[in-house]
């Protein structure tokens, strides 16, 4: 890409991101990182180990920033989702420093697991919210936000219908200490 086609990509990128709601920035991160693991694990398979090597680090840098904005008082769902990941985090530390197609895919299916939970809280949310106002239109987004998410029995609902497969994770790394 040209620095011109560059330029209008990330100004464009920029303002999606300046424009979405909290929701909005959840799945943009959730689903980035599904993303990200794809293309590592593309490189990987051309070899290009420089690029497995960024698109992993652009990974855990998602996983970690959703870490440090969950509110851990918020409840077990926020604990759970804390745990998974921080269980993600180091496995894609492994991956990387391993280079090992497997644990990419491990890394993969649960990514895609914690995204495709993210949108079925939030759409089960905007459905409950359109069935609390019998007859209105649609007036935009409901705000899901993370940190609070554990206060309701919307998410913990969710979160007990598909709870990634997740070994002990007692033996691992603290991506916080």
């Amino acid at each position: 890409m040209s620095k011109e086609q560059l330029s209008v990509r990330d100004q464009y990128l920029e303002q999606m991101v300046e424009s979405a709601s909290p929701e909005g920035l959840l799945i943009l991160m959730v689903e980035g990182a599904v993303n990200f693991i794809r293309r590592a694990k593309f490189a990987l398979e051309k070899g290009n180990f420089d690029d497995v090597n960024n698109c992993l680090l652009k990974t855990q840098n998602i996983y970690l920033e959703l870490t440090l904005h969950l509110d851990i008082d918020a409840g077990e769902f926020a604990e759970s989702l804390a745990l998974v990941y921080q269980y993600l985090y180091n496995l894609l530390i492994e991956a990387n420093i391993d280079k090992d197609e497997g644990k990419i895919d491990i890394c993969l299916r649960l990514a895609e697991d914690i995204r495709d939970l993210w949108k079925e809280t939030i759409e089960k949310a905007k459905s409950e919210a359109g069935d609390a106002k019998p007859g209105a239109q649609d007036q935009g987004s409901v705000v899901v936000d993370p940190e609070t998410a554990g206060k309701t029995g919307v998410y913990d609902a969710a979160i007990a219908e598909k709870k990634p497969d997740v070994e002990d994770t007692s033996s691992r790394l603290n991506i916080t200490g």
